[in-house]
């Protein structure tokens, strides 16, 4: 009797975990963002905000008082399925290729993109995983994540790539003076903007 009554507890309490696996496997990969509307949204608004960072841009330590296409390409990955990221991605590439290219030159660009894309990726998968999609900002568990993946790891990988760019083309400023300005540019954007384009967008 006991053995048949554990067994059966044992299987109840195993199938109850598949359940709940699968619950978080479909909320990691669910997004409330149709891909179509996403683009069609996300687009004109990359362009925008690329168009701005350009106009606030420090030329001698390539950061903007506040990166906007960080808080857009975050926001959009956080609120779309991750099987649509790539798309987001390349039309995020496409437009700070379009508004920079002719300004900073291929090379630079190139490197831009890679810290730029690192840091949106690192965001979003940490916000998804530990805060949730729609992010769940009501508690300080919720906001201290929240803080700690967009406001401080996201910005910190983007301005540990980006300011290699003063390293090949002899920019004027030296590597952590321009960490520091890339750093404080992301973190400022990602504590005020991207918290309002993500529910903009949810």
């Amino acid at each position: 009797g006991h053995e048949v009554t554990l067994f059966a507890t044992g299987e109840s309490a195993g199938r109850h975990g598949m359940r709940e696996t699968q619950k978080k496997i479909r909320a990691v990969e669910a997004g409330n963002l149709p891909l179509l509307q996403g683009l069609l949204v996300y687009v004109p608004i990359a362009l925008l905000g690329n168009e701005l960072s350009a106009l606030m841009l420090f030329p001698e330590a390539g950061a903007a008082v506040l990166h906007t296409p960080y808080a857009i390409l975050t926001a959009a990955l956080v609120v779309s399925a991750p099987r649509h990221w790539v798309w987001y991605l390349l039309a995020g590439v496409v437009a700070h290729f379009t508004t920079n290219l002719p300004q900073f030159g291929l090379s630079w660009v190139l490197v831009a993109d890679v810290a730029n894309t690192s840091r949106a990726l690192v965001a979003a998968l940490l916000i998804r995983a530990f805060v949730g999609s729609p992010p769940r900002l009501g508690g300080i568990r919720g906001l201290l994540l929240f803080i700690f993946a967009a406001v401080l790891l996201g910005p910190a990988v983007g301005a540990t790539i980006g300011p290699v760019n003063v390293l090949t083309h002899d920019a004027p400023r030296g590597y952590w003076p321009t960490w520091g300005a890339w750093f404080m540019s992301n973190a400022l954007t990602g504590l005020t903007l991207l918290p309002a384009l993500i529910f903009a967008l949810d």
